[in-house]
């Protein structure tokens, strides 16, 4: 009964805020199995933590599509999973089939959600800032058009990594702040916590390690409380880095010693900073 409840929930929030929707009514016909498969795979993704429940994770999505071709969030999610072990050329093919099965069944919020994965492939496979930040800026307007607060959130975060990696300091600090107030807005623990360990990033750039240290203390304490493996892996790992440039070397050994472990269990061993985007 999910896809009724949503829709029930929607027309009396919207009724409530006397408002109306901007994205187009369309008839919920999801395959309730198929969705079930879906939400075993994020669960298990999300919460992993080792290479097995990240196997179990992928089987389950691959379920969930054959049953049901049309439920573009787990392909999304499949190609994500195949964007963190690099497999950057697989995931293009799952985003572009999603973009264009997105754009005949008018999924505006999956168009955005697969242009934002288009943009980062672009980033990290070719390192090509141009097109990434064209496919972020249009997924941006899509997002803005239909008022998907979560996905103008991720977006921002997404631009703002970007322009922080293209060495564009304020402008990458200003969307990463956007994103962290509409993560916070929003309660978006996990969101938030990968933030702050990309803001924390950002200040160990450019040198304001105390703004960093703060970041990174507090991603790891998020990820801690809601045990995402892969964050406080992440966490951990740059707070190693930070206190290395510091010159705290037994602190730092400490620190990425955790780091290495939890990702080696993960069977992720570089756990690439790349994996901080979503696709």
């Amino acid at each position: 009964n999910l896809s009724t409840i949503k829709g029930n929930l929607s027309d009396g929030l919207l009724k409530a805020l006397d408002t109306t929707s901007k994205v187009e009514k369309q008839i919920e016909n999801t395959n309730t199995e198929a969705y079930e498969y879906y939400l075993k795979g994020k669960y298990k993704w999300e919460k992993r933590e080792n290479k097995e429940d990240g196997e179990i994770a992928r089987g389950f999505l691959k379920k969930a599509i054959k049953l049901d071709d049309s439920l573009l969030i787990a392909k999304n999610l499949l190609g994500w999973t195949f964007f963190i072990a690099d497999d950057y050329d697989k995931t293009l093919e799952i985003a572009q089939q999603s973009f264009n099965q997105a754009e005949q069944l008018n999924d505006k919020i999956m168009q955005g959600e697969s242009l934002s994965c288009i943009g980062s492939i672009y980033l990290y496979k070719d390192n090509n800032y141009e097109r990434a930040l064209d496919n972020y800026y249009r997924a941006l307007s899509i997002f803005e058009d239909i008022g998907d607060m979560n996905g103008i959130g991720e977006t921002y975060n997404q631009i703002g990594i970007l322009y922080v990696l293209s060495n564009k300091y304020d402008e990458g600090i200003d969307y990463q702040t956007r994103a962290l107030k509409m993560y916070k807005k929003l309660d978006n623990n996990y969101g938030l916590g990968f933030s702050l360990n990309w803001f924390g990033n950002t200040f160990t750039k450019i040198g304001m390690y105390d703004r960093a240290l703060l970041s990174y203390e507090q991603s790891l304490d998020i990820h801690e409380k809601i045990n995402t493996k892969r964050g406080i892996g992440f966490s951990l790992g740059n707070l190693g880095r930070l206190f290395s440039k510091k010159g705290e070397y037994n602190k730092a050994l400490q620190y990425l010693n955790r780091s290495i472990k939890i990702f080696e269990k993960l069977g992720e061993d570089k756990g690439s900073q790349a994996s901080f985007l979503r696709c």
